[in-house]
């Protein structure tokens, strides 16, 4: 557009008709294609310009970031200024402070440029971002949503006190959620899978979706043949029903990057296959290395909003607990809101997902948050057992209906 502008005005100043103008001469066309190179010539050296105008001096750099237009050389004069900064708490708060002033696109750099400095931090030093994202959400107001990783940031609120050292209840509004015609068509077939393989009681709950789903859950876990492998083997035979026995080959073979092999229950047609391709020996990493590809944790957590958003609710990409891309974060878990309880979330939930992608050959970590009733889905990282996670609580939550009920029946929570 601004190379038809000019190319427009140097027709008219040259006495010739504008550019949407038929014209049939020579004259005119040699005419036009010099108004073009005009233009493009102009419109590379206006920003090359402005990429050299002199940058303000270091003490004046807080004032122009929080005064500036957001003309282009503006524009790019800001970028060099956000360049030069560094992941510490310094420049951090710093940029911060400057985070709501300006127009829209100065807003929009700014912020781009603190995530990606918390996240850089994030790699460093997970307690020191810790304590810096803690404090831009507690004392600066900064969204939890714009935070890079939310494991170990506490509410801006004080938690309320523990009673009986119990863990304390979340106090936060419970959330809503909408339920389309597609999740309640697969919570119904998860609900009949579960009904069908359970090693507890027949038992079926007249309440309708994630309630009814939780409250047959509850039923095995006070069993006696509910334990804790019985409830995570069960939810994993579940989740491969979900899958179909398609995917979870094909995801082993591309995602997690393993050879084919029939005691992961391979198809022999495509252990075959990977045997006459000399992909190396059955089970191992066929690209080498001890872990999934590179693009494997990104792209799972890009898909598996969709996937299992029917279970814990909506969530959206964000960083893994160590910095990295792969992450996902579930705002508010629906599975943990409506069961509010710690036992059926670890062994119905966290424990059986993280053994399932293990399987898969994309070591996956979950992290409930509790207070927040968050949940942090961490691929490419290794879960530790939940007695060596010293981010997982010790004992029940204080709200736990559960509680009392487990004694009676001779099992711990």
């Amino acid at each position: 557009i601004i190379m038809r502008m000019l190319a427009s005005s140097s027709a008219q100043q040259q006495g010739l008709a504008p550019l949407g103008e038929s014209h049939t001469s020579a004259h005119t066309v040699v005419a036009r294609r010099a108004s073009m190179r005009t233009a493009a010539a102009w419109c590379l050296l206006l920003p090359s310009a402005a990429a050299f105008a002199p940058a303000p001096p270091p003490d004046s750099r807080r004032r122009a970031l929080t005064t500036r237009s957001a003309g282009a050389g503006e524009l790019l004069a800001e970028v060099r200024d956000l360049a030069r900064l560094r992941p510490t708490r310094d420049d951090i708060v710093r940029l911060s402070d400057a985070c709501d002033a300006g127009d829209g696109a100065l807003r929009f750099l700014r912020r781009r440029k603190r995530y990606g400095l918390l996240a850089e931090l994030l790699k460093r030093d997970a307690a020191a971002y810790a304590d810096v994202a803690g404090w831009l959400h507690g004392a600066c107001g900064v969204g939890r949503d714009q935070l890079p990783n939310l494991e170990r940031v506490p509410l801006a609120a004080a938690p309320p006190p523990a009673v009986d050292d119990l863990v304390p209840d979340c106090t936060l509004t419970n959330k809503t959620f909408a339920e389309t015609p597609l999740d309640a068509f697969l919570l119904q077939f998860t609900r009949d899978r579960y009904a069908e393989h359970t090693p507890g009681p027949a038992f079926r709950s007249r309440q309708a979706g994630i309630l009814g789903l939780l409250e047959e859950m509850r039923v095995l876990m006070l069993d006696e043949r509910g334990t804790d492998a019985a409830q995570q083997d069960l939810v994993i035979r579940v989740l491969l029903d979900l899958m179909t026995p398609a995917l979870p080959p094909f995801y082993r073979l591309f995602m997690g990057g393993l050879v084919p092999s029939a005691e992961r229950g391979d198809p022999a047609w495509l252990v075959d296959l990977a045997a006459r391709q000399s992909l190396r020996r059955p089970g191992e990493r066929w690209l080498g290395g001890r872990g999934p590809p590179p693009y494997a944790p990104l792209l799972t957590s890009v898909v598996a909003p969709f996937v299992f958003g029917f279970l814990v609710g909506p969530g959206r990409v964000n960083r893994r607990g160590d910095g990295a891309r792969g992450g996902l974060v579930v705002d508010k878990c629906k599975f943990l809101q409506e069961s509010n309880c710690k036992g059926l979330c670890l062994h119905q939930c966290k424990r059986p997902a993280e053994r399932l992608f293990d399987d898969l050959g994309v070591p996956l970590r979950v992290a409930p948050n509790f207070e927040t009733q968050e949940c942090q889905w961490s691929w490419g990282v290794a879960a530790p057992a939940p007695e060596a996670d010293d981010a997982w609580p010790d004992n029940c939550l204080a709200g736990c209906a559960n509680r009392k009920l487990l004694p009676a029946a001779g099992r711990r929570e």
